[in-house]
């Protein structure tokens, strides 16, 4: 994967030892946890704006304890820049940005506006020389041979930092600061999300199909979602919507292939959509049959098409969604919202994005 743009790391997580590392730890308040959830705003963030990134899973796999892991890896994808996202301690209240004393002056431009940025959204002071922290003491900064910046974002052990993180969408405002500043250093434009959350509708994938045929072997998938994938990635770029999307909440439905619920794989069905007449959810006779995986697989992406107001209810129907009603058209632009209306679980959309779509976009 070289010719990346940008690196994300996560602060802390597993040793190369195997052990857990939560890093900062105040009154519930976890790190790496916080870490983890702003980095999955910014690389969403950056990515619908057309920037290519790698981001580091929930584990922070590969970390040594110097961070020098994350580095390496830096190094081998030839990005761009690479940050790391942490969270302060210590004594102290806002946010301020570490960097190396050979870095250049365009990269520190740009750490001092994601400080800014951070700062604004949070409400909380920024620190030092303009939020900008000049030294050569950590690992990661040494070791990295592009811009890089530590990014820490507030302090867990103030009061006033605490009640700012917990704020209501306050991770993924500054997920999307930090966005904005890096989008800037690479020229490139940033697009502000048009509504909080990921975007059903994509002009293109945010995952490979290859990617996605790799991920699913990794959740040791049955043979039968690969063709799932592979009828439905095709159908979900015709519709436009994004294929990954698609492929997250068909892993979801089905089990990764194995199904085990009310239908099998002879429904050919990717998402446990009913018919027309619908009826009760452990009936599989309310459930509709397809022909085959081209059928069902269309089905599926027509309709979620549709909650996203990708396509007209008259396009649904001709492509064969039984369930193509007005009520549902556009009323789910992102996976998010599918929560309380695909389905009754208001996490429905919240887990696809959390459990399936950013394991497989980072894969």
């Amino acid at each position: 994967m070289v010719g990346m743009d940008a690196y994300i790391g996560v602060g802390h997580g597993i040793k190369p030892n195997g052990t857990f590392d939560p890093g900062a730890v105040s009154r519930g308040l976890v790190e790496h946890d916080l870490a983890v959830s702003v980095v999955d705003a910014y690389s969403d963030a950056m990515r619908r704006s057309g920037v290519k990134v790698v981001d580091e899973g929930h584990s922070g796999a590969g970390h040594d304890p110097n961070f020098v892991g994350s580095a390496r890896r830096a190094n081998e994808f030839r990005v761009k820049y690479a940050d790391e996202v942490h969270f302060n301690a210590g004594g102290g209240t806002g946010v301020e940005v570490l960097v190396h004393p050979g870095t250049s002056e365009a990269n520190k431009a740009a750490c001092r506006a994601i400080a800014a940025g951070i700062a604004k959204v949070l409400r909380i002071p920024v620190r030092r020389d303009r939020g900008l922290f000049v030294t050569s003491a950590f690992g990661f900064l040494k070791a990295t041979a592009m811009p890089a910046a530590i990014i820490e974002v507030a302090f867990l052990d103030s009061a006033a930092d605490r009640r700012a993180i917990r704020r209501k969408d306050a991770l993924d405002e500054v997920g999307e600061a930090i966005a904005e500043a890096r989008c800037a250093f690479l020229g490139v434009t940033n697009k502000p999300p048009v509504r909080r959350g990921v975007a059903i509708a994509a002009a293109k994938p945010t995952a490979t199909k290859r990617r996605a045929h790799a991920w699913a072997n990794s959740k040791q998938c049955a043979d039968v979602f690969h063709d799932i994938i592979d009828a439905g990635w095709r159908h979900a770029r015709k519709l436009g919507i994004d294929p990954a999307v698609f492929v997250a909440q068909a892993a979801k439905e089905t089990g990764f292939g194995k199904f085990g619920g009310v239908i099998d794989a002879s429904f050919h069905n990717s998402c446990g959509l009913k018919t027309t007449a619908g009826g009760d959810n452990n009936d599989p006779a309310a459930h509709q049959r397809f022909a085959d995986w081209d059928a069902g697989t269309l089905a599926h992406c027509a309709h979620l098409a549709l909650y996203a107001g990708a396509i007209s209810t008259a396009k649904a129907k001709e492509v064969g969604d039984p369930r193509a009603f007005d009520s549902i058209h556009g009323v789910a632009p992102t996976v998010q919202e599918l929560g309380g209306r695909w389905a009754p679980s208001t996490d429905y959309g919240r887990s696809i994005v959390r459990d399936l779509l950013r394991p497989l976009r980072r894969f």
